[in-house]
């Protein structure tokens, strides 16, 4: 399928949005909760004017835009200070929750990383209910370099693979579920998230 050929302002637009999502991503990492429409929608005509307008909003005014809930939580572990365990749990949340397709993508690949992506959300939201939240924030801290890493793959990476049989999006969210869970999934667990994703290409 063709590509979209974008204008000079919209490509400025989206580098943007880019821009906006980076800097959430650094506050998510302190603690910081943002709700869905802080991300602009891109207007009919973007202007220069409105890309003006839109460079202004940065620092502060994002963090101003979102709640800062710091998780704190004491270990009772010999010469360890308390942790701060949810910021990273709050990161991850916030990856999947803003998630929006790029727009230079086909509607048959956004479809499939939309997929992705409630398969992921899933799986997260159902690890908490049934662990806990603080079970599932201490196990990400323990892995945050690599939860973060695969989250932000099996949304905006490949979802088929010629050399891992076409499921290179599957194994991350294998991997992932690794990780929330702090031990492999049974064999119970693997065949239900392959029932759910399987069920989402339908």
């Amino acid at each position: 399928m063709k590509k979209k050929r974008l204008t000079p302002n919209q490509k400025a637009f989206y580098a943007e949005v880019e821009r906006i999502k980076r800097a959430m991503a650094r506050y998510r990492k302190k603690g910081y909760v943002f709700s869905d429409d802080i991300i602009p929608e891109k207007p009919q005509r973007v202007t220069k004017k409105y890309l003006a307008e839109l460079k202004k909003f940065k620092g502060k005014k994002i963090a101003a835009e979102g709640e800062y809930k710091p998780f704190r939580m004491d270990i009772d572990f010999p010469d360890e200070p308390p942790r701060i365990v949810a910021a990273i749990l709050n990161h991850v949340r916030g990856l999947i929750r803003m998630w929006q397709p790029k727009f230079e993508w086909s509607d048959k690949f956004a479809e499939i990383k939309r997929q992705d992506k409630n398969t992921i959300e899933r799986l997260l939201d159902g690890t908490i209910a049934e662990d806990g939240e603080v079970k599932v924030a201490m196990n990400l801290e323990s892995n945050a370099e690599e939860a973060i890493r695969l989250v932000e793959a099996i949304l905006y990476g490949n979802s088929g693979d010629a050399r891992d049989g076409g499921d290179y999006a599957r194994a991350s969210i294998v991997a992932f579920g690794r990780i929330i869970k702090g031990r492999s999934l049974t064999m119970e667990e693997s065949v239900e998230l392959t029932e759910f994703a399987d069920a989402q290409m339908v």
